[in-house]
């Protein structure tokens, strides 16, 4: 492989990836062996020029790599912060464009059937929108006992507000 300078190849390609598993992505390539493998590799690379040519890049959005994220899930105690929440949702509503962006067209099968298999969670993004405000604050709506905490506390405020000013 040195001597074909794949590694070359690899890093440079590593180099116009937009995402951290991207880059990861090209620089663990090899060459594929098996001839019906590389076929279909060269079709679905053929699909991608004809989609960028026709429609501009996929709406993959920011490609934050959430491995990270699952791995912090798996330690009991750990939390995920609000901006790690943004990122899984930036992540579902990408995969929700791409698969609706490859369905509106026959002239791309193997990339749909990838797309097929892209697994939907409308939900966990709601409810990620519904909890989370767009400068990562916790939102009254994250849960029914938060927001009628939240609006007792407003209440108590309001009142010891207006005592305040009634004893000046």
């Amino acid at each position: 492989l040195d001597l074909l300078e794949f590694p070359k190849v690899a890093a440079h390609l590593a180099g116009l990836t937009r995402t951290a598993p991207g880059r990861a992505l090209a620089l663990a390539l090899r060459p594929l062996v098996d001839r019906a493998a590389t076929e279909t590799a060269l079709t679905e690379a053929a699909e991608a020029m004809q989609i960028l040519a026709a429609r501009g890049p996929l709406p993959v959005g920011d490609g934050d790599d959430l491995v990270p994220l699952l791995d912090q899930l798996q330690v009991a105690g750990l939390w995920l912060s609000a901006e790690a929440f943004a990122a899984v949702r930036v992540a579902v509503e990408a995969a929700v464009a791409c698969k609706a962006a490859l369905a509106e067209s026959d002239g791309w099968p193997l990339l749909q059937a990838r797309a097929a298999a892209l697994v939907l969670l409308p939900q966990l993004a709601a409810a990620i929108r519904r909890s989370i405000g767009p400068r990562g604050e916790i939102l009254d709506s994250a849960s029914a006992e938060l927001g009628h905490l939240r609006r007792e506390v407003q209440t108590v405020r309001a009142r010891l507000k207006r005592q305040l000013e009634g004893r000046l």
